[in-house]
């Protein structure tokens, strides 16, 4: 039984285990660790039998091997309401962070605690205006949405102290 077992897992380990990749002209994100240094935005030139061909937006080829790929997404478009949400969230923190140093100086008119001082007032403002601003940048820009693509699950023989094992690596 276990000379039956090894040509089985040889012949297994031995069939190529591709997702399915995107489409020449697709946008794309890609990510290969220990092969690019980040990750690459562009669009899929061709592929070939086991390498993925991305011209980058500089213009230059990008060629990774199928199985050093560690992610892959493809993009949706853009999307007003995720570029205003993501411009809102900018524009509060950057607006606060205009105002936050006016909101500690003494105010020696201010008699009472529960008065908002002018540095409040003013922390208040720039935030409110920041998340104006930010929201209507984000809405008219929009936000790149990008959907991730399953990668295969990788099946390789490995050798071991022992004999040989089958390793499965799963990327996410």
């Amino acid at each position: 039984m276990r000379m039956l077992m090894l040509p089985a897992v040889v012949s297994l380990a031995a069939l190529p285990c591709f997702a399915q990749l995107p489409d020449p002209g697709t946008r794309v994100r890609i990510g290969a660790r220990g092969i690019l240094a980040g990750q690459v935005v562009g669009t899929v030139n061709h592929t070939t039998d086991g390498s993925l061909v991305v011209v980058d937006e500089k213009g230059g080829p990008v060629t990774v091997p199928i199985n050093g790929l560690t992610s892959i997404e493809v993009s949706r478009g853009r999307s007003a309401s995720h570029g205003a949400l993501k411009g809102a969230l900018w524009g509060a923190g950057l607006g606060a962070a205009v105002g936050l140093p006016f909101a500690f100086r003494p105010e020696p008119s201010n008699n009472t605690w529960w008065e908002p001082t002018t540095g409040t007032k003013l922390v208040a403002w720039t935030t409110a205006s920041g998340v104006a601003i930010g929201a209507s940048l984000g809405a008219v820009f929009g936000s790149e949405q990008w959907e991730r693509v399953k990668l295969p699950a990788r099946i390789a023989v490995v050798p071991t102290g022992r004999g040989l094992a089958l390793r499965f690596d799963v990327v996410r």
